[in-house]
């Protein structure tokens, strides 16, 4: 099986759809078998994994959650990067959710 990232990195800014706040998020390219890894820059590159297991909640938005440290409205981005059969990124946020660019 094939893994795939992206060529470079990508960076956008907008609001969070629950929340209203400002955030800047940024994609980069990933080595094969990482996987989909969230950085939260305003917490010194705190990671979590975008797996089942990081999955806290689901009501109104998928929240992943590790170790009190969370990112809220991943769902929209995941299925993007998954339709185009991105399998490794790393994905940097300046706040704890998503801002939502549909």
């Amino acid at each position: 099986m094939h893994e795939r990232t992206i060529a470079g990195a990508i960076e956008f800014h907008g609001i969070g759809l629950h929340t209203g706040e400002p955030a800047t998020l940024r994609i980069l390219p990933a080595p094969a078998g990482k996987g989909i890894i969230f950085r939260r820059v305003d917490l010194d590159n705190f990671e979590l994994r975008a797996d089942v297991a990081s999955v806290a909640r689901v009501a109104y938005a998928t929240t992943l959650m590790n170790r009190g440290v969370w990112i809220s409205t991943v769902e929209h981005l995941l299925s993007a990067l998954y339709g185009i059969g991105v399998d490794n990124a790393f994905i940097e946020l300046d706040n704890f959710e998503v801002p939502i660019l549909d």
